[in-house]
């Protein structure tokens, strides 16, 4: 794999801070650049640079599913086709296809969750799910007048970062600490939170998601999730994902 490549997957592998959205969209950009510019003189060749990227983006962010979904879909399409720059061509079309899917999907997402922000509410949220704060800004636009508590989400704190971000946008917010704000649920009518990836038997996402959850369930907040189908893992392949899930919450 050339120096370049490899030096964008461990960039990739280092950002601690990008929703799975983000770095999904990052990994179809790889992707795309790759069979782009591919020197290989068979398919077979570039099948396996191809896989090899896949297998970069998975191992960067084991949990995250979009990155497993995004790499099926680019081999799936490359199946179909026989020649090296037929294979080159779809690869870049199906990574480019599924990025713009990502963004219609999210739009989608924020507008089907403006029922669930309260005029006058107190939502609260952690880390830094670009699905959420898409939401939240959608809402905004909506006319919809809101708070939002977002706690810092340690030990990366990209909690600060998202809540810079919402006062950016002209959004009423405030940042706790992880414990003051589990402390503060009932004090919120909602807790919005992303997703890394989700399965039929669990959610996995930021630390302190489970701590969220478990105070929501005893002081009766609803808490909910938003994600869409990128998230989504089949069984088997959630159960290879199953030991990679340290520093993120699991809820079964």
């Amino acid at each position: 794999m050339e120096q370049a490549l490899l030096e964008a997957l461990t960039a990739l592998a280092s950002d601690s801070h990008s929703g799975a959205m983000e770095i999904a969209a990052q990994g179809a950009d790889l992707i795309t650049r790759r069979a782009r510019t591919s020197a290989a003189q068979d398919s077979d060749a570039l099948r396996q640079e191809l896989l090899d990227i896949g297998w970069g983006l998975i191992r960067a962010h084991p949990t995250m599913a979009p990155l497993v979904n995004l790499v099926n879909n680019v081999l799936w399409k490359v199946e179909r086709v026989a020649t090296p720059p037929m294979m080159q061509r779809s690869a870049a079309e199906a990574a480019q296809e599924f990025k713009r899917q990502l963004h219609v999907h999210e739009a989608a997402i924020a507008e089907r969750a403006l029922a669930l922000i309260p005029e006058g509410g107190r939502v609260l949220t952690n880390g830094r799910s670009t699905t959420v704060r898409a939401a939240l800004r959608y809402a905004q636009r909506a006319g919809r007048r809101f708070k939002v508590v977002c706690a810092e989400s340690r030990p990366a704190c990209e909690g600060r970062e998202l809540a810079a971000e919402l006062a950016e946008s002209g959004i009423a917010t405030v940042l706790l600490t992880d414990a003051r704000a589990t402390a503060s649920i009932a004090e919120v009518q909602v807790v919005l939170v992303g997703a890394d990836h989700l399965t039929h038997l669990q959610l996995v996402n930021k630390a302190g998601t489970y701590g969220l959850a478990l105070a929501c369930a005893a002081a009766e907040v609803p808490i909910y999730a938003l994600c869409s189908s990128e998230k989504f893992l089949p069984p088997r392949v959630s159960a290879a994902t199953a030991g990679a899930v340290a520093g993120r919450a699991s809820l079964g």
